[in-house]
């Protein structure tokens, strides 16, 4: 019997050379976008392939995140898929 051929994975470690905020991850999340989001103790990263975009709780700004230690992430299934 035919032995399937295992598809090769690859593996990118992302670091804070690449613009991650913090090198510990708390959690992590692949959106229905594509990407990928990173909770850290230093704020909420997003991951689009190419760059990271971080999102941090300033304190004299309520529009930010409230707490820097991001532990956990999910997804709203009624989130819109704009920007």
């Amino acid at each position: 019997m035919p032995v399937a051929k295992r598809p090769e994975l690859t593996f990118e470690v992302l670091s804070l050379e690449h613009g991650l905020s913090q090198t510990i991850v708390e959690c992590m999340l692949l959106d229905r976008r594509g990407f990928l989001w990173f909770g850290t103790q230093d704020g909420l990263n997003r991951y689009d392939g190419y760059e990271f975009k971080v999102f941090r709780r300033e304190p004299d700004d309520e529009s930010t995140l409230s707490y820097k230690d991001i532990r956990c992430l999910l997804e709203d299934r009624r989130a819109t898929t704009s920007p």
